[in-house]
């Protein structure tokens, strides 16, 4: 989204036909535009999920246990579900085409696609987080223990200590994940919200 190209496309002939705000908008989103900003966490968002989707081919590739590549192969579409919604969005933003009759629609437009994209993967994560917390465990402590399955999770504390995981580390997974997306796209978020209603203001 080249918003240079963009803002030399938008100067005009005669300052004086166009809303001021929007004038004054145009130039803030020429040196300080939240979108770009937000497209550039995006990418690091997308580009931290492919290696993340490796690791679970590689696990359910390694274990050959039905239930933990069951655990693995649903961590690893909702990773690839994230990416793939990731990209589309990203697309979105990189398309997109401002004018001066349509800058409130588009900011409007990304800010409700960024907010709704967000909300989905922490409704969906909440889910998640208790079958990544179980695939994490067990793989865990057949490794550490260097027993096998079968002779680990028969020990009778293994359920019990597997319930206190869920009950400690998924409230722990939602937070982090909520502080995450807030230092990824909180700060520009809020600006773009703060740029909307002025331009409705004005």
């Amino acid at each position: 989204m080249d918003f240079e190209n963009l803002w030399k496309e938008l100067e005009p002939a005669n300052p004086g036909i166009y809303n001021t705000v929007e004038v004054g908008m145009l130039e803030r989103l020429k040196s300080n535009n939240p979108l770009k900003k937000i497209e550039k966490s995006l990418k690091l968002n997308i580009v931290y999920g492919i290696p993340v989707c490796l690791v679970f081919v590689t696990v359910i590739y390694w274990y050959q246990i039905w239930w933990i590549q069951l655990i693995f192969l649903s961590l690893l579409i909702f990773s690839l579900v994230v990416v793939f919604s990731g990209l589309r969005l990203l697309k979105q933003i990189s398309g997109t085409s401002i004018t001066e009759d349509n800058l409130l629609g588009e900011l409007e437009f990304h800010y409700n696609s960024i907010n709704s994209w967000i909300r989905n993967q922490q409704k969906y994560g909440a889910f998640f987080y208790p079958v990544s917390i179980t695939g994490g465990f067990f793989i865990g402590g057949i490794v550490g223990s260097g027993n096998k399955i079968h002779e680990f999770i028969t020990k009778p504390y293994i359920i019990a200590a597997l319930i206190v995981c869920w009950l400690v580390l998924t409230p722990l997974c939602i937070w982090a994940g909520r502080k995450m997306f807030h230092v990824s796209f909180g700060k520009y978020l809020e600006q773009l919200g703060t740029n909307i209603e002025e331009l409705r203001g004005g």
